[in-house]
């Protein structure tokens, strides 16, 4: 609507965050795949693809915040999902939260070390640390996001819901899972 009413003419719009929870023209279309970045990380599931080494423990990297942004109407909460990990989290269950900033090549070899990768949503739900960790074969837990994929993606949708969380609890559960059977 915004386009239409500056004046812009257009065929298709291929929106990078489609949400289930609003609406949208039928000249709108889901493309999750769009990461801005020196490398892309979309490129690297397909064409460079690494083993991963399948250590156990939860790889997690990201800001731990709580903050509401009225503009893009998004309210995320990680401060509070990280510190019930840490607080409730089995013996089991490793967090492994690296500090301070690595350059890119060393992030993705510490990512690639463990078996599974913790995903809480930002801003945006689908973000480039999603297509790092499948990049180096690391299964996400993601937290449950409403973004609308692409038909033809199918897969990839289903993969992710496979391996989502609404509470830690559940989290939990997922990595218990993944730490008994063979993926």
């Amino acid at each position: 609507d915004y386009l239409h009413q500056q004046g812009v003419t257009f065929g298709k719009i291929f929106k990078r965050e489609m949400r289930t929870d609003k609406e949208y023209s039928n000249t709108t279309l889901p493309y999750p795949f769009v990461m801005v970045g020196l490398v892309d990380s979309l490129w690297q599931v397909l064409n460079n693809r690494k083993t991963n080494e399948g250590n156990s423990g939860i790889f997690w990297s990201g800001a731990e915040v709580d903050w509401a942004d009225e503009k893009w109407d998004c309210r995320q909460d990680r401060k509070t999902v990280i510190d019930q990990f840490r607080l409730k989290k089995p013996a089991t269950v490793n967090l492994v939260s690296p500090t301070g900033r690595a350059d890119y090549n060393s992030f993705m070899k510490q990512l690639q070390h463990y078996r599974c990768h913790l995903h809480l949503n930002g801003l945006g739900n689908v973000c480039i640390r999603t297509f790092e960790g499948l990049s180096v074969g690391s299964i996400g837990i993601y937290q449950k996001m409403n973004t609308v994929w692409p038909e033809q993606t199918k897969n990839l949708s289903e993969f992710i819901d496979e391996f989502s969380f609404g509470n830690v609890e559940q989290a939990f559960e997922l990595i218990d899972k993944l730490s008994n059977e063979e993926y």
